[in-house]
């Protein structure tokens, strides 16, 4: 593998993700570089908060020698376990190329190779990166390339990069910056999850505004899918899901954490950050007895005030201990995928229990029944 000299060596998505970051803090390039030091779940050390003021200026940075070690690591995992697709990208190139080519060949050689594979590329991909080789070869002044060469590119770069699972660092285990979850805050005006955090020995409060976006009878699975995607290292999906619900729970019924500071407007991936937490701990136990006065003012009013047509959660559990309540007015908008199938298949063993057919008691073919309408229907008058 050739030494790694740019950010795009460790994979274009990463790249895509630090001038996002520094353009999206430009005027703090210290709170990008503590973004990003959690997203890729990496130390941020108060030497690289001096030097990191810019992407280029990364590369002198411990977080890009530990992200080069772990992304190393990470494909020499993917060679081992890959094998045979390696094996076979090597087998077809030297039989189609055993003398290696000319460099003004080199990108109709590489994509003949790529198009003989199994294993499927992304032509856009591969289009970048032979348009970079051919110009680094043409600098070089290099006018054939070895089979040797052209294995080498075809697997450490197509190959590998399409094997590599998207966002590698959230997958990769071997980061040092290990996060400790201390409490979550939930503020219903305006809406609002704070999550209060120990990371590099210091305590932190990453602040998500969510006032605009997540409504008291909104969904939430696409909120949670989303604030994963960016706060991943810190929540998984599933608890985003748990904590928006609860937040709805507390903007129903206006129960506020009085403990947290009221906060300007801002969008979904905003984050705050702030050091100490003196009072951690009574914090905590304030935010966990709103949050439970929540939920449990919220049960009696569902037992005592709850509308004849009122809509309710789906609940799987529910669906299999009591199908019939479960499929009382249910609301399925807000549903997984899995949930939504159970209830689904569910619907149809019901639906058909209830057919009649041929041969049943009460079965009448061609059944018809008049309609008399109880109310004066303008949209269906006939002229």
């Amino acid at each position: 593998m050739r030494e790694k000299t740019s950010l795009t060596d460790l994979g274009l998505e990463l790249w895509i993700l630090v001038y996002h970051l520094y353009d999206k803090h430009k005027n703090d390039p210290d709170v990008a570089f503590r973004e990003l030091t959690l997203r890729t779940r990496c130390v941020c050390s108060s030497e690289d908060l001096l030097i990191a003021r810019s992407p280029s200026a990364l590369l002198s940075t411990q977080w890009y020698q530990e992200m080069s070690t772990r992304y190393g690591d990470l494909r020499r995992r993917l060679k081992e376990s890959q094998r045979a697709v390696l094996e076979e990208a090597e087998e077809v190139t030297r039989s189609l190329y055993p003398a290696g080519c000319m460099a003004k060949e080199y990108a109709d050689a590489l994509q003949t190779c790529v198009a003989m594979l199994t294993v499927s590329m992304p032509s856009q991909a591969l289009a970048r990166f032979t348009e970079y080789r051919v110009q680094e070869l043409a600098s070089l002044d290099v006018a054939t390339v070895t089979v040797e060469e052209l294995i080498d590119d075809l697997i450490e770069r197509p190959v590998l990069d399409a094997l590599t699972p998207p966002q590698w660092w959230t997958f990769d285990t071997d980061g040092n910056g290990a996060v400790s979850l201390n409490s979550i805050g939930l503020r219903a005006r305006p809406a609002q999850i704070d999550i209060l955090y120990t990371s590099s020995e210091k305590n932190w409060c990453c602040r998500i505004h969510l006032d605009g976006i997540l409504h008291e009878s909104g969904p939430t699975a696409p909120i949670a899918r989303r604030l994963a995607r960016t706060h991943g290292a810190l929540l998984s999906e599933e608890q985003f899901r748990t904590y928006l619900v609860h937040l709805q729970r507390l903007m129903k019924h206006t129960v506020e954490d009085g403990d947290l500071r009221r906060s300007l407007n801002s969008t979904t991936n905003d984050c705050h950050y702030v050091r100490e937490y003196p009072q951690k701990q009574q914090q905590q136990q304030q935010q966990t007895s709103a949050l439970a006065s929540a939920i449990e003012l919220e049960r009696r009013t569902d037992e005592t005030q709850k509308p004849l047509n009122a809509l309710n959660k789906a609940d799987v559990g529910l669906l299999y201990r009591d199908p019939e309540a479960a499929l009382d007015n249910v609301d399925l908008n807000d549903a997984d995928d899995v949930t939504l199938q159970e209830f689904k298949a569910k619907m149809e063993e019901k639906f058909l229990e209830k057919v009649l057919r041929p041969g049943d008691p009460g079965y009448e073919y061609d059944k018809r029944v008049e309609v008399k309408p109880t109310e004066r229907s303008d949209w269906d008058d006939s002229d």
